[in-house]
């Protein structure tokens, strides 16, 4: 009698590669073990195993379906289709390269703190042949005086709970957006208290993620560490504190635990 998996061919695929991350978690545990001693270093930055990992994790038509759920309707918001865009923590590219297919009129300026990322983004750009987009290694927190207003969206995509500089982040993207502008932060929808997220199955896939890479780079600054425990409450009043007015996209409520954040200055 045969057997078949009782799952589509796209579900295996990606729990398979879920599974591949077990030995790369493993071999963080030694430096995960170092920065929870006390005395120990503040965090560590990330590995780049884990790096490659994550660009695997979601395929291009994965991403395709991502952009249409989420990003398209908050481009929406703007009329025409020529957009000057920033992606804050491009990672290897990826997602910036589908925007940049997405919206050909348009130019995306793509930027990571890791120059790992940067250099694979750029040899994936040249085989792509894509002449709308642009990779920079810079920190979200360190944004140039010379964009001033330029960007008429900034895509802050797994980015902040991972940050040890949300609120530079934050100050930079008010300083880069044009005034009929929009951002959009796009975290795991986790809440930020721990009652809501019992028996909740993202925060129980997400957090484990968290503990070995999200709250250890967020914890390298000054401040505490966040990782994705850090959730969609604090996160919005984080971004309403400097001044930012949340709009809502769709038919959630802005006050409804969910994946983005769409705000205005």
């Amino acid at each position: 009698e045969k057997y078949s998996l009782p799952h589509d061919k796209t579900q295996i695929k990606t729990w398979g590669h879920i599974a591949t991350a077990i030995p790369i978690l493993g071999d963080i545990i030694p430096k995960l073990d170092k920065a929870a001693t006390l005395g120990g270093p503040k965090g560590f930055t990330y590995q780049e195993p884990y790096l490659h990992w994550l660009n695997g994790f979601r395929s291009p038509e994965a991403l395709q379906e991502w952009n249409q759920e989420l990003l398209v309707p908050v481009v929406n918001l703007k009329s025409g289709d020529e957009f000057v865009i920033l992606d804050i923590g491009c990672g290897f590219g990826k997602h910036s390269r589908e925007v940049a297919n997405l919206y050909p009129r348009s130019k995306i300026y793509a930027i990571d703190m890791e120059q790992v990322s940067i250099d694979n983004a750029k040899k994936e750009l040249a085989e792509d042949g894509l002449q709308n987009i642009e990779y920079l290694c810079m920190r979200g927190g360190q944004l140039p005086e010379e964009w001033a207003d330029k960007f008429d969206f900034v895509i802050i995509n797994d980015v902040l709970h991972d940050s040890y500089e949300v609120d530079e982040i934050l100050e930079g993207v008010k300083k880069v957006l044009k005034p009929d502008g929009f951002a959009a932060a796009f975290d795991p929808a986790v809440s930020s208290y721990h009652k809501k997220i019992f028996k909740d199955a993202t925060a129980q896939f997400y957090l484990p993620y968290s503990l070995f890479s999200c709250l250890p780079v967020s914890s390298m600054g000054p401040n505490e560490g966040l990782g994705i425990g850090w959730g969609y409450e604090r996160r919005k009043q984080k971004i309403e504190e400097h001044g930012f007015r949340v709009v809502q996209v769709g038919e959630k409520d802005v006050n409804t635990i969910q994946e983005g954040i769409v705000f205005q200055k």
